[in-house]
Protein backbone atom coordinates (compact mmCIF):
# COMPACT_ATOMS: atom_id res chain seq x y z
CA UNK A 1 0.00 0.00 0.00
CA UNK A 2 1.58 3.16 -1.22
CA UNK A 3 0.30 6.57 -0.09
CA UNK A 4 0.61 9.39 -2.56
CA UNK A 5 1.04 12.60 -0.53
CA UNK A 6 0.78 14.90 -3.53
CA UNK A 7 -2.82 14.02 -4.18
CA UNK A 8 -4.07 14.59 -0.62
CA UNK A 9 -6.19 17.70 -0.29
CA UNK A 10 -5.94 20.02 2.70
CA UNK A 11 -5.06 23.50 3.89
CA UNK A 12 -1.49 24.58 3.70
CA UNK A 13 0.32 26.49 6.39
CA UNK A 14 0.66 29.54 4.13
CA UNK A 15 -3.08 29.69 3.48
CA UNK A 16 -3.72 29.43 7.21
CA UNK A 17 -1.33 32.31 7.99
CA UNK A 18 -2.88 34.49 5.25
CA UNK A 19 -6.38 33.79 6.62
CA UNK A 20 -5.33 34.70 10.17
CA UNK A 21 -3.68 37.96 8.98
CA UNK A 22 -6.82 38.94 7.04
CA UNK A 23 -8.99 38.19 10.08
CA UNK A 24 -6.71 40.32 12.32
CA UNK A 25 -6.91 43.24 9.89
CA UNK A 26 -10.72 43.01 9.80
CA UNK A 27 -10.87 42.77 13.59
CA UNK A 28 -8.68 45.90 13.90
CA UNK A 29 -10.92 47.84 11.53
CA UNK A 30 -14.03 46.71 13.39
CA UNK A 31 -12.63 47.63 16.80
CA UNK A 32 -11.53 51.06 15.56
CA UNK A 33 -14.97 51.66 14.03
CA UNK A 34 -16.72 50.82 17.28
CA UNK A 35 -14.41 52.39 19.88
CA UNK A 36 -12.75 55.41 18.17
CA UNK A 37 -13.65 59.04 18.92
CA UNK A 38 -16.18 59.13 16.08
CA UNK A 39 -17.08 55.50 16.40
CA UNK A 40 -20.41 53.86 17.01
CA UNK A 41 -20.26 54.10 20.82
CA UNK A 42 -19.27 57.77 20.79
CA UNK A 43 -22.01 58.62 18.32
CA UNK A 44 -24.59 56.74 20.37
CA UNK A 45 -23.56 58.71 23.50
CA UNK A 46 -23.92 61.97 21.56
CA UNK A 47 -27.33 60.89 20.28
CA UNK A 48 -28.43 60.06 23.83
CA UNK A 49 -27.27 63.46 25.10
CA UNK A 50 -28.99 65.31 22.24
CA UNK A 51 -32.21 63.37 22.82
CA UNK A 52 -32.21 64.12 26.56
CA UNK A 53 -31.56 67.82 25.91
CA UNK A 54 -34.30 68.04 23.26
CA UNK A 55 -36.75 66.26 25.59
CA UNK A 56 -36.01 68.76 28.37
CA UNK A 57 -36.44 71.68 25.95
CA UNK A 58 -39.83 70.26 24.97
CA UNK A 59 -40.79 69.96 28.64
CA UNK A 60 -39.81 73.61 29.17
CA UNK A 61 -41.92 74.62 26.15
CA UNK A 62 -44.82 72.62 27.57
CA UNK A 63 -44.46 74.32 30.97
CA UNK A 64 -44.47 77.75 29.29
CA UNK A 65 -47.60 76.82 27.30
CA UNK A 66 -49.29 75.61 30.50
CA UNK A 67 -48.36 78.83 32.28
CA UNK A 68 -49.76 80.87 29.36
CA UNK A 69 -53.04 78.98 29.49
CA UNK A 70 -53.40 79.54 33.24
CA UNK A 71 -52.32 83.21 33.48
CA UNK A 72 -53.52 86.24 31.58
CA UNK A 73 -50.47 88.34 32.48
CA UNK A 74 -47.67 85.80 32.23
CA UNK A 75 -44.62 86.44 34.41
CA UNK A 76 -41.37 84.59 35.00
CA UNK A 77 -42.73 83.47 38.39
CA UNK A 78 -45.72 81.76 36.70
CA UNK A 79 -43.32 79.92 34.41
CA UNK A 80 -41.10 78.87 37.32
CA UNK A 81 -44.16 77.44 39.08
CA UNK A 82 -45.03 75.39 35.99
CA UNK A 83 -41.42 74.22 35.58
CA UNK A 84 -41.58 72.91 39.15
CA UNK A 85 -44.98 71.28 38.48
CA UNK A 86 -43.60 69.59 35.35
CA UNK A 87 -40.58 68.28 37.31
CA UNK A 88 -38.07 70.11 35.14
CA UNK A 89 -36.70 71.93 38.20
CA UNK A 90 -37.16 71.40 41.94
CA UNK A 91 -36.96 75.01 43.12
CA UNK A 92 -36.84 78.58 41.84
CA UNK A 93 -33.08 78.90 42.35
CA UNK A 94 -32.56 76.75 39.25
CA UNK A 95 -33.78 79.63 37.07
CA UNK A 96 -31.60 82.69 36.67
CA UNK A 97 -34.19 85.48 36.47
CA UNK A 98 -31.67 87.91 34.96
CA UNK A 99 -30.43 85.74 32.09
CA UNK A 100 -33.29 83.23 31.79
CA UNK A 101 -30.94 80.25 32.06
CA UNK A 102 -32.64 77.11 33.40
CA UNK A 103 -30.58 74.40 35.13
CA UNK A 104 -32.63 71.22 34.90
CA UNK A 105 -32.87 68.30 37.30
CA UNK A 106 -31.25 64.96 36.56
CA UNK A 107 -29.94 64.91 33.88
CA UNK A 108 -28.56 68.36 34.56
CA UNK A 109 -28.46 70.63 31.53
CA UNK A 110 -28.38 74.39 31.10
CA UNK A 111 -31.17 75.55 28.79
CA UNK A 112 -30.95 79.10 27.49
CA UNK A 113 -33.10 81.27 25.27
CA UNK A 114 -36.50 79.90 26.29
CA UNK A 115 -37.33 82.68 28.77
CA UNK A 116 -35.82 85.67 26.96
CA UNK A 117 -39.14 87.36 26.22
CA UNK A 118 -40.27 87.04 29.85
CA UNK A 119 -37.15 88.57 31.42
CA UNK A 120 -37.52 92.17 32.57
CA UNK A 121 -34.24 93.81 31.72
CA UNK A 122 -33.07 96.51 34.10
CA UNK A 123 -31.57 99.49 32.32
CA UNK A 124 -29.47 102.06 34.12
CA UNK A 125 -30.52 105.20 32.26
CA UNK A 126 -27.89 107.29 34.00
CA UNK A 127 -25.14 105.59 32.00
CA UNK A 128 -26.86 105.90 28.63
CA UNK A 129 -26.03 108.99 26.65
CA UNK A 130 -28.69 110.47 24.44
CA UNK A 131 -29.90 113.90 23.50
CA UNK A 132 -31.76 116.79 25.11
CA UNK A 133 -34.96 118.34 23.90
CA UNK A 134 -37.73 120.49 25.33
CA UNK A 135 -41.46 120.02 25.63
CA UNK A 136 -44.08 122.60 24.65
CA UNK A 137 -43.71 124.36 28.04
CA UNK A 138 -39.94 124.68 27.54
CA UNK A 139 -39.14 121.98 30.11
CA UNK A 140 -35.79 120.27 29.48
CA UNK A 141 -36.12 116.55 28.63
CA UNK A 142 -33.17 114.11 28.36
CA UNK A 143 -33.93 111.30 25.93
CA UNK A 144 -31.59 108.31 26.43
CA UNK A 145 -29.83 106.77 23.46
CA UNK A 146 -31.94 104.18 21.70
CA UNK A 147 -35.19 105.92 22.70
CA UNK A 148 -37.25 108.44 20.80
CA UNK A 149 -39.95 110.96 21.57
CA UNK A 150 -43.29 109.54 20.47
CA UNK A 151 -45.44 112.64 20.90
CA UNK A 152 -43.34 115.82 21.01
CA UNK A 153 -46.41 118.00 21.65
CA UNK A 154 -46.92 116.56 25.19
CA UNK A 155 -45.57 118.12 28.33
CA UNK A 156 -43.28 116.46 30.80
Amino acid sequence: MKVNLKQKKGITLIALVVTIVVLLILAGISIRTVFSDDGVISKSRDAKTNTEYATLEDRVDLAIADAKSKNINLTIDNIITELINEGVITDATQVNTETGEITTNDPSYKITGKLDQYIVKKVDLSTITGYETTDKLDNKVVVPAGFKVVNPDDTV
